[in-house]
């Protein structure tokens, strides 16, 4: 990767990791004309409800897809966000971002609505998200788990046993049910579950993704991934340590650090075991798990 290359993927990286420390609301009062109060929780249906308003709203730059349905028949949404009048938005480079693996995670779905909110609100206010938004693309899963959000779980509710969908990812899957860990059980199968594939096909059918971050939450902390067991992963190893540690330095503008980790936030080794993150690299995607503390 160039040097072009990488500046671009770290001002998306510090842009995301920017409005994750909720420093967006200290400039622009969010989706003025839509009635969203950001300090309360939403279930699933007023998330889709909110999302397709924005696409109301922003109709030269946001798309909304209906890409699978959960066990309980709730939609999956992914949104796609460019300037469409900047060239072929399936052609320009594409950074993915997804939140709500986890449905009592919840401040990592409110991070990504607000997060998409900030860019739709300046997409023709500030010209470095304009910029952004001529030259590449976002794609935007910002609920994956629609029924363990509602019902305030962090698995799915898959009718047999629930699934942690962040273990049910192809790469590093484990077959295999622990009555003591339960809440990590990742399936009969890697995608068994209608959430994950859908996740899975969407990512697959765009080609020009190349970063991704999904969110999480629980601690402050950035994962990336390590090499130890991910010896068949396509990225360099170094390269990534650089990428990764110029962005969270961007991010530690706002605090956004875990001293007991490392000076930057760093933690290495979290992506097996079927997650997200992990799947991810195995697909030639530079990819971080970013923890939203709450």
């Amino acid at each position: 990767m160039n040097r072009f290359n990488r500046l671009n993927i770290l001002f998306v990286f510090g842009l995301a990791m920017f409005c994750a420390g909720i420093s967006c609301n200290r400039q622009v009062v969010p989706a003025s004309q839509i009635k969203v109060k950001f300090g309360s929780y939403p279930s699933s249906e007023e998330i889709s409800t909110y999302i397709i308003q924005l696409e109301k709203l922003h109709p030269d730059y946001a798309d909304i897809y209906e890409i699978g349905a959960s066990w309980e028949k709730r939609p999956i949404l992914a949104m796609r966000i460019t300037d469409e009048k900047a060239g072929d938005p399936e052609k320009k480079p594409a950074m993915y971002m997804d939140a709500g693996h986890h449905g009592n995670e919840k401040i990592s779905m409110q991070t990504l609505l607000f997060f998409i909110t900030y860019i739709l609100d300046n997409s023709e206010r500030d010209p470095l998200v304009a910029h952004l938004l001529k030259t590449r693309t976002l794609y935007v899963i910002p609920l994956v788990n629609p029924d363990g959000n509602n019902a305030g779980e962090r698995t799915n509710k898959n009718p047999n046993i629930p699934v942690d969908l962040n273990r049910n990812y192809e790469y590093g899957w484990q077959a295999g049910f622990d009555k003591d860990r339960a809440m990590l059980y990742g399936g009969t199968d890697p995608f068994s579950e209608p959430e994950t594939r859908a996740v899975k096909n969407f990512v697959l059918e765009h080609k020009n993704i190349n970063i991704a971050l999904t969110l999480h939450s629980g601690i402050d902390r950035l994962h990336t991934p390590g090499f130890t067991i991910q010896e068949n992963f396509p990225q360099d190893p170094q390269e990534y340590d650089v990428i990764a540690g110029e962005a969270a330095l961007l991010a530690g503008r706002n605090g956004f650090y875990s001293p007991a980790l490392s000076p930057l936030g760093i933690a290495k080794g979290g992506g097996g075991a079927g997650t997200t993150m992990a799947w991810l690299h195995a697909n030639s995607i530079y990819a971080w798990t970013v923890e939203v503390y709450g």
